[in-house]
């Protein structure tokens, strides 16, 4: 072989080995898949319903298409996202109220094949004055249904409200905080059976209650702050505060100055001291308008009742250190004046009574005389039972007739 013909095939071996390297090369054209997107921040007005749009996330993509998801949310459940459109929409309206949460976050992941990219969403909510109704009665066993209820952003009760269970206490409901919305409750208000509620506090919004109150059976409540707002108490039943073993005094009451309720019973609430929180009391009015006071073994006064001048009934008995009753000595008139087992000499408290439709004197076991009775001049009944150191009936000299009289078991009576 010359070496003409070896050249020439070395060129060309060179020139095949140069053409098949340039082939095998990548293709550098294809681009890396790029997500771009922003944070969100809205501000909307608390209460929107379920499935209302909120917003939309703003994204692109260098190619194909972006899924979007909820990666953390707080609270849970609150809000949900289009999975294709990046819709945003309310899931739980219960999560909205301003009250509860007025500030809701959490993160939205958008995806797109194996490129990821996560932004956060921010929802702060405007406080708006509340006027929602539900009518219905509302019974609040524990404290999941408080809390549920509150999320409600009902303000407007059309029946009554229980919070507790008396006849079957429990030991769940702690914080009345969810309830701070609500103003007003057409019917009765139940707060009895809460072993460990300490406060009333956050129903002090509360302006109007359509019939009775009942507290009861809350054994570490130790006052009746929360319901400052009520001025009047309606309705044609009783109204009720027993069986709280903790309560010192009924301060939260200081604003009601007229009950239209039949009847206030105070009674086995063995903690409270005094009446304190009804000094603005100025009027029962409800028909036969009765007050009962008893089985307080602690009660020392009831001055705070200075504000009444008269009653259709007056029931006081069995408060053992309860040995001054000036809280009632502005009364002039009673339809029925019972005063039984109580440690009373004398019934000065009653000098300015001059009307007394039935007047029962029972078990009174240091009661001597009735001569500050003087003034009454007018009675259907007296009943004088059981107070063994009376000596005297001089006080009763005025009354000029009586349909019933009975005078019995009173060993010193000369």
């Amino acid at each position: 072989m010359s070496f003409r013909t070896v050249f020439i095939f070395s060129i060309a071996f060179v020139v095949l080995l140069s053409s098949c390297s340039k082939s095998d090369e990548p293709n550098n054209d294809s681009t890396e898949v790029t997500i771009t997107a922003s944070n969100i921040t809205l501000n909307i007005d608390e209460n929107p319903q379920r499935g209302d749009i909120l917003g939309e996330v703003q994204a692109s993509t260098s190619s194909g298409n972006i899924s979007f998801s909820i990666l953390d949310q707080t609270p849970s459940g609150a809000i949900a996202v289009g999975a294709n459109s990046g819709v945003i929409t309310v899931a739980n309206a219960f999560a909205f109220n301003y009250e509860v949460n007025p500030l809701l976050s959490g993160t939205i992941r958008l995806t797109n094949g194996n490129v990821t990219r996560d932004i956060s969403f921010s929802i702060a909510l405007v406080d708006v004055e509340e006027t929602l109704t539900c009518s219905d009665n509302i019974f609040l066993a524990n404290q999941e249904d408080v809390d549920a209820f509150g999320a409600s952003g009902c303000t407007i009760i059309e029946g009554s409200l229980a919070i507790g269970n008396y006849f079957d206490p429990n030991d769940s409901i702690i914080d009345l905080t969810p309830l701070s919305n609500i103003t007003t409750v057409t019917e009765a208000v139940v707060i009895g059976g809460n072993l460990q509620l300490t406060s009333l506090a956050p129903l002090s919004n509360i302006i109007e209650i359509g019939s009775f109150i009942h507290i009861k059976g809350n054994p570490l409540l130790k006052d009746l702050t929360g319901l400052n707002g009520l001025t009047k108490i309606t309705g044609p039943a009783a109204t009720e505060i027993f069986d709280n073993d903790s309560l010192v005094s009924l301060a939260g009451l200081n604003n009601v100055v007229e009950l239209e309720t039949t009847h206030l019973l105070i009674y086995n609430n063995p903690t409270l001291q005094s009446l304190e929180g009804l000094q603005g009391l100025n009027i029962i009015s409800g028909i036969p308008a009765k007050l009962s006071i008893f089985n307080n073994s602690n009660l020392t006064n009831i001055d705070a009742l200075q504000g009444l001048t008269s009653l259709g009934e007056l029931n006081i008995s069995n408060n053992p250190n309860l040995t001054n009753l000036g809280g009632v000595s502005n009364l002039t008139e009673v339809g029925v004046l019972s005063v039984d087992d109580m440690p009373l000499q004398n019934l000065q408290v009653f000098s300015n009574l001059n009307t007394v439709g039935k007047l029962r004197l029972q078990s009174n076991l240091l009661l001597e005389e009735t001569s500050d009775l003087m003034n009454i001049t007018s009675a259907e009944s007296i009943i004088i039972d059981g107070c063994p150191l009376l000596h005297s009936l001089d006080g009763l000299h005025n009354i000029s007739s009586l349909n019933e009289l009975s005078i019995s078991n009173n060993d010193n009576l000369i």
